[in-house]
């Protein structure tokens, strides 16, 4: 503590560090900032101390808050990207207050990696996923392969580079270490595009961990946030190269770039999410006329994510009374054989504008909408490899409330194969309300099932 805490004597008192610590009632002490290598939300610790009380703070913005003592555990809402620590007097009429014993520990874990949401856990995520070179979410943490680790070979030349994907914004901190497996490090050199950050020097040594002091990392965020960028789950990543010189075969790992990030979605009858809420709502018992809606987050990794949810706005104009496929088949094939989805809907409100047709696999997901006064489909995403019928590709009818519609389609020939398979009809009314979908599967997700098959298989030759 009498190397990197800072004494403040208001009144001319004085800090004396052996035998223990003695600080006059008008002294404090206070840390420097640490930055934590990992994820944390909780600090645990003990204190001994005669007159003097313990204190965090998280931000330069926030009140000092007091610890308990002689154990202390304090808890943070948000993730524990910096801290700083001070011992004050306690107030009491004694002359001096006294530390003999400080120590803590902080309790944390990981961001998660890729989060997304999925509603049928059938790999067709509705909101998320990433790529791996982002790792952790709002934690870098993983090299241009998408792993925590990567190797780095000098070789003859006597240097070699690795790159990663650095957050362009909000860079808390910075921290990267190299091992020597083979043989000796002498430098290392952080850059982002042309420009020179950081360097080390060393004099042949096996292993090194950097990290950046405030001028450093103040250069390291100008730089990122005037280089070239791509845009992740509410982030933007621009690249850096990390360059060692020396000999041997080499490994990089414990990439440590913490950055703050949220995002907020708003989202449409026809988006994504939407669309997957409904889904999930199809397969649904109401309870008390109330549908209970999972929202099962997925992640590569463990971790946890705060969830806001501002609102929801929801429509009774339109129902699924029955729905089929005619003629139906276990395996679709991309033959000439045409699939026909049939499908009853109850409208109590406004009209008909569309019907919607989704298929969708781990390939591709071709979307058709289809007017049903007449008029040209329009085609969405993959709709190239959903070919509709050229002439009966949708029969409408509507009898007071009670609407009937047949979407004809097939799969064409580029449509490779897939283990899972949906397909799905939506009705949507010109008041924009886009009703459940009416969906039949192909395959199983988890079991390796064929849902889709594009092989052509000689039976026997005559």
């Amino acid at each position: 503590m009498n190397q990197d805490w800072d004494a403040a004597c208001m009144q001319g008192g004085a800090v004396n560090y052996a035998p223990g610590l003695i600080a006059t009632t008008d002294c404090n002490l206070t840390s420097p900032w640490y930055n934590p290598l990992s994820p944390a939300k909780v600090i645990d610790g003990q204190i001994e101390t005669k007159g003097g009380v313990l204190q965090i703070r998280f931000s330069e913005l926030d009140n000092w808050t007091n610890l308990t003592a002689p154990a202390f555990t304090q808890a943070s809402e948000e993730t524990i990207y910096r801290y700083q620590l001070r011992i004050i007097h306690n107030g009491s009429n004694t002359p001096n207050w006294q530390v003999k014993y400080l120590s803590w520990k902080l309790l944390g874990g990981k961001h998660p990696a890729q989060p997304a949401i999925d509603f049928n856990q059938d790999g067709f995520v509705e909101w998320g996923g990433s790529d791996s070179r982002v790792g952790s979410w709002g934690w870098q943490d993983r090299f241009e392969n998408g792993d925590e680790t990567i190797p780095v070979t000098p070789g003859i030349s006597g240097t070699d580079s690795v790159y990663a994907w650095l957050p362009r914004d909000n860079i808390e901190s910075f921290a990267v270490g190299v091992m020597a497996e083979t043989g000796v490090l002498s430098g290392l050199y952080l850059r982002v595009g042309n420009q020179l950050i950081a360097n080390w020097s060393y004099d042949n040594v096996k292993s090194a961990y950097v990290t950046l002091n405030s001028s450093q990392l103040y250069t390291l965020r100008y730089a990122a946030t005037t280089a070239s960028s791509v845009g992740f789950l509410g982030a933007n990543f621009v690249q850096m190269e990390l360059e060692v010189t020396g000999t041997g075969g080499m490994k990089m790992a414990g990439l440590s770039v913490p950055y703050p990030v949220s995002i907020s979605l708003d989202s449409d009858q026809q988006s994504p999410m939407v669309l997957g809420i409904n889904d999930a709502r199809s397969t649904l018992s109401d309870v008390g006329g109330q549908h209970v809606i999972p929202i099962p987050f997925v992640s590569d990794t463990a971790g946890g994510v705060l969830v806001t949810l501002d609102g929801v706005n929801y429509s009774s104009d339109v129902e699924i009374i029955d729905t089929n496929m005619e003629d139906p088949v276990e395996i679709i094939t991309t033959s000439q054989k045409w699939h026909k989805m049939n499908t009853e809907f109850k409208v109590t409100a406004s009209n008909p504008g569309l019907v919607r047709l989704d298929v969708v696999g781990d390939n591709h997901h071709g979307t058709w909408l289809i007017p049903t006064g007449g008029g040209s489909p329009i085609g969405q995403g993959d709709s190239e490899l959903v070919e509709l019928h050229p002439t009966d590709w949708l029969t409408f009818t509507q009898n007071g409330d009670d609407v009937s519609v047949s979407v004809q389609y097939r799969i064409e020939p580029g449509w490779d194969d897939e283990n899972y398979l949906t397909a799905s009809t939506r009705l949507v009314l010109s008041n924009g309300v886009v009703s459940i979908p009416a969906t039949h599967s192909w395959g199983n997700p988890n079991d390796g099932s064929k849902a889709l098959e594009n092989d052509l298989e000689i039976k026997s030759v005559t």
